[in-house]
Parts: structure tokens; C-alpha cells; sequence
């Protein structure tokens, strides 16, 4: 519209000088005098109309960036045409707006976390990452729906941003992190089977599945928003529940302490057995074991005691006497 109000301007002015020019050229002729001046008006009016159709023509063609889509406009309304990244030509009174059609990477993490309640009926925040883009061929409806000084994050904030937070708190509405804890205590299951860890990437598959749900169920099945995924990294608890669960982490880490004494005990009572047996069959299983003990004595210099005998019964000819084998 600005080239048109400029256009009629220069019109006006035109008229205006052309008038006048031709008047005085009138009276100048007939004075004898040579109409320099209108030639020179003439020559202004010529630049003018010149300039104008300069003006004219570059107002008729645009150029759409790289991942967007120009939404063309007439006079404030869409007209249905949108045009892909490159240059195009359009008619003079018609307007493009460019819309982002590139993956939008939006992250909610730390203090900027998506609060929810679940179902222990206490409250948590997800941390997640959710990657986006608009449908190329809703881009009009998407402007005459979120127009605003900036559609991009009106969209944004309005509509994608809206729905992954009923989505979160939908998925994660039915999680119960004490339930597991709960059957534990109540059961006579083993509790190391039985993990209270939250799956994350299931959450976040159910997420990204009811986004693309909700999103085509608002306009008629026709999503005009595209979830490329939704990634949750951290599910933060209540104080409360994290409590209790860690305290189940730790009975849970007592039972297998538990688990492997007793295999322990089992595996050392096993090796005691083995060692009577071979006693009871070869009594100089022993002899080797004490003349192994007596080896590490002497090489530690410690004193062999008086009498000191490695071998079984009272008729035995090896006695070592008191410090025989003392090194000092």
C-alpha cells in the first residue's frame, strides 16, 4: 500500500507542475521567449515516471529465506498461496509474511522443567526436549489462526507449547513410583526384581504420540504441527517420594549383600567339606599344609616354637627343637 500512496502523490505533484509549466510556456511563447523551463519540467516528470516504475517493479517481486514459507497477503488476508524459499513476483498490493518452517528445537530443563502431578497424586517436573516444525501447506491457516506481530512465537507458545504440557501430564498422570515399592513390601516377590526407575523412553515415545493426536484432532485430523521427537532426560520426584524410594533402593541392596553372604557361606562351607574328605582320606594333606606354613614362617624369620611337629602322632621322628629355624 505504500507505493501507492507515493504513486498518487507524485501524480498530484505531476499534474500540479505540468499546469503550470504549460501555462508559462503559453505566455512565453507569446512573449517571444523560448520555453526553456518546461523542457526542464519535462525532463522531471520523465525521472519521475521512470522512478516510479522502478518502484513498481521491485515492489512486485520478493524472496522467501531458506526453511520458510512466504504466506501471501491481500490487503490483510491470506490468499491461499504460499510460496516456497526463492524469489517470486507478486502483485503490488499484496504482502509476504515469512513463517519458519525449520525444526524447532525447544528444551524444558532444570528451573524451566514441566511441572506435573502424578499418580501418587504428589507432584514432579520432567526435564525434556521436544523438536518441531509447522506443516508446510498449513502455513496459511496457521497465520490467520496465531497472527500477531510475531507468528512464529505466538505458534510457539500458544499452541505446540500448550499441548506438550497437557500431554506430559496425561502420560505421566497414571506413573505411580511407589507401586512397585508397595508390591514389594506386599508380596513375597523377590524386590531385586523389581525396579522403581521410571522409563523414560517409553514416556517419551507416549508423549510424542499423543502430541501428534491432539495436534491433528484441532484441526479436523489434519495436524499442522509435526513432532519429529520428544526426548525426556530427567524425571525429578517429590522430596517425599524420593525418600521412600531411595530407602527401598536400600533394602534392595541389602538383599543382594544378604544373597552373597550367604553364597559365601555356602561356597566356603563347600571348600571345608572338600578339605575334611581329602583329611579323612589322605592324612598327609595335612603334613603338606603345615610344611607350607612352617616354609613361610622361616622365610619371615618369625620363631619356630620347641617341639614343633608337622607330623601326625606321638611316635614322630621330626621334632624341630626351639629357634632351629630362627634366622637370627
Amino acid at each position: 500500500m505504500g507505493f501507492l500512496i507515493v504513486l498518487v502523490i507524485l501524480a498530484v505533484v505531476g499534474v500540479i507542475v505540468w499546469q503550470r509549466t504549460s501555462a508559462k510556456g503559453r505566455r512565453a511563447t507569446a512573449d517571444g521567449a523560448a520555453p526553456r523551463s518546461g523542457r526542464v519540467i519535462g525532463l522531471g516528470l520523465v525521472a519521475i515516471a521512470v522512478l516510479t516504475v522502478i518502484w513498481v517493479v521491485a515492489d512486485c517481486v520478493t524472496t522467501v529465506g531458506t526453511k520458510d514459507v512466504g504466506v501471501v497477503t491481500s490487503f490483510g488476508k491470506p490468499t491461499g498461496r504460499d510460496l516456497p524459499n526463492g524469489v517470486h513476483l507478486k502483485a503490488p498490493w499484496q504482502k509476504v509474511t515469512e513463517m519458519d518452517a525449520a525444526i524447532q528445537p525447544d528444551e524444558f530443563a532444570g528451573d524451566h522443567c514441566i511441572q506435573v502431578r502424578i499418580g501418587d497424586s504428589s507432584t514432579a517436573c520432567a526435564d525434556l526436549t521436544i523438536r518441531w516444525h509447522i506443516a508446510p501447506d498449513e502455513a496459511s491457516s496457521l497465520f490467520q489462526n496465531y497472527r500477531s506481530n510475531d507468528v512464529n512465537a505466538t505458534i510457539r507458545d500458544s499452541l505446540v507449547v500448550t499441548q506438550l504440557k497437557g500431554a506430559v501430564n496425561d502420560v505421566l498422570g497414571a506413573f505411580n513410583p511407589l507401586a512397585n515399592v508397595n508390591e514389594a513390601a506386599n508380596s513375597v516377590k523377590d524386590n531385586t526384581e523389581i525396579s522403581a526407575a521410571p522409563n523414560l523412553d517409553d514416556f517419551s515415545k507416549q508423549i510424542a504420540t499423543q502430541m501428534g493426536e491432539r495436534l491433528a484432532a484441532m484441526n479436523r485430523g489434519r495436524a499442522q504441527i509435526i513432532i519429529d521427537s520428544v526426548t525426556m532426560s530427567f524425571l525429578r520426584l517429590a522430596d517425599t517420594t524420593q525418600a521412600k524410594i531411595n530407602a527401598y533402593q536400600a533394602e534392595v541392596g541389602n538383599t543382594r549383600i544378604a544373597e552373597q553372604r550367604q553364597k559365601t557361606a555356602t561356597a566356603e562351607a563347600a571348600a571345608n567339606k572338600a578339605l575334611a574328605d581329602s583329611v579323612s582320606k589322605d592324612p598327609n594333606v595335612l603334613v603338606s599344609k603345615c610344611l607350607d606354613t612352617l616354609e613361610e614362617m622361616v622365610k619371615g624369620g618369625q620363631a619356630i616354637p620347641a617341639g614343633f611337629s608337622c607330623w601326625p602322632g606321638a611316635g614322630s621322628n621330626l621334632v624341630l627343637p626351639g629357634g632351629a629355624a630362627s634366622t637370627k
